[in-house]
């Protein structure tokens, strides 16, 4: 090939003589850290490959949101909502209740009411807000206590559009000749009943489990 012994220089890089009858040889190629000699060229700087289409970004910002909610496999994070129970039966048959500790008093007021601490259930009516609150909280605030009740609370998740519990539950306590007021919460159904007749509320709620 009109080559004559090879000398090897930077790594490997092949550095010919010149051959007999042409011109003195190339120089050897500059490595990309060697700053660059007189009159020759700056070496090429790496570049960032920008996307071959916009098409590529949403996949990359995709994968980044999935990982900064923490899942594993790029599965989206979402806030299931619970299904309560419909069948009658099974709500009865599993039909246990609660009581809290402090008796509670339902009042009227025409002032507005924060909800919170004390002040327990707010319903808002044409005639002024019904405030249901503790026994404690309305006397500190000068609200008239009347109605002194026991809240229970029924531990069954039943859903809002399942048909017979309340109507169950009614005539258990009616049959006892006890007074019910009902306020229905997202997971469960809650009574206010008289404080002094609290204990034969919750047998006659509980006895529904056996019937």
């Amino acid at each position: 090939c009109g080559f004559g012994a090879q000398e090897f220089g930077n790594e490997g890089e092949q550095v010919p003589e010149p051959a007999e009858g042409r011109g003195p040889a190339r120089p050897a190629r500059r490595r990309v850290n060697e700053p660059p000699g007189e009159g020759s060229r700056p070496a090429k700087q790496n570049r960032v490959k920008a996307p071959r289409s916009w098409d590529e970004l949403p996949t990359l910002s995709v994968g980044l949101a999935h990982k900064n909610l923490g899942n594993e496999g790029g599965a989206a994070n979402t806030i299931a909502l619970m299904s309560g129970e419909m069948d009658l039966t099974t709500m009865l048959a599993s039909m246990r209740v609660s009581r809290r500790a402090e008796p509670v008093t339902v009042v009227t007021v025409s002032e507005p009411v924060e909800l919170g601490g004390d002040v327990l259930a707010l319903i808002t009516e044409r005639e002024g807000t019904t405030v249901v609150a503790t026994i404690a909280e309305a006397e500190s605030r000068g609200w008239p206590v009347g109605f002194v009740a026991a809240w229970l609370t029924v531990e069954i998740h039943s859903a809002l559009e399942a048909v017979g519990l309340t109507a169950a539950m009614s005539a258990a306590l009616g049959r006892h000749n006890i007074a019910c007021n009902v306020l229905a919460g997202y997971h469960h159904d809650h009574l206010l009943v008289p404080i002094d007749r609290a204990d034969d509320a919750i047998a006659a709620l509980e006895a529904l489990s056996q019937s």
